[in-house]
């Protein structure tokens, strides 16, 4: 009991004093706040606020989730981008093998290999210059690697009444920032094409 009428009293002067005489704070008694703060160590200081420092560490740690969270990401869109690319060489394929099979408008077609793009044609030789070429573009960071087709060529053609082609082989399309990420395209000697 005795301790808390002290501390009540403490309380009543600590107030009186602080209105009506405005004591400097280094003459006044303490505060229970700057008490507690003196007992732990910290600085008698009440101010709210953020260093320097604080600052500082905060903005390190921004930077290094914005670091990771942007490598992910990409990582992200590269796998998308190629998954996509894999998906549409293996379509383009297979429609010229399907207007071949069919004689759409009389022609067999075929598909030219670049490193940069695919090009659906139509006739038994690939001319760049020929305006019924079909260009896909690969996103910019894509590359086609490697082409290794039979008879070293960058072609496959679909034979009109089997859809059976010479030039079976392997095409890789990869990343090209992260070589790592990869797609092959199968080509086999019956024109059917398949991813992996």
């Amino acid at each position: 009991m005795k301790h808390r009428i002290e501390k009540s009293t403490q309380k009543r002067v600590r107030s009186f004093l602080d209105s009506k005489f405005q004591i400097p704070a280094c003459h006044r008694l303490p505060t229970p706040i700057e008490e507690r703060c003196a007992v732990a160590g910290r600085p008698n200081s009440t101010k709210k606020g953020m260093t320097l420092l604080e600052i500082v560490i905060v903005m390190g740690i921004l930077a290094i989730l914005v670091s990771i969270i942007a490598t992910s990401l990409s990582g992200f869109r590269n796998s998308k981008v190629l998954d996509t690319a894999s998906e549409q060489i293996l379509a383009l394929l297979s429609e010229a093998r399907g207007d071949t099979l069919s004689a759409k408008n009389g022609y067999q077609y075929g598909i030219h290999f670049e490193a940069a793009q695919i090009v659906r044609y139509r006739g038994a030789t690939y001319s760049s210059s020929d305006v019924s070429n079909e260009v896909v573009p690969l996103d910019n960071a894509l590359e086609i690697s490697s082409i290794s087709l039979t008879g070293s060529g960058a072609e496959v053609l679909f034979d009109r009444l089997t859809g059976k082609t010479s030039q079976g082989g392997t095409i890789v399309v990869r990343v090209k920032s992260d070589t790592a990420k990869s797609r092959t395209i199968t080509i086999v000697g019956t024109g059917i094409a398949s991813g992996s």
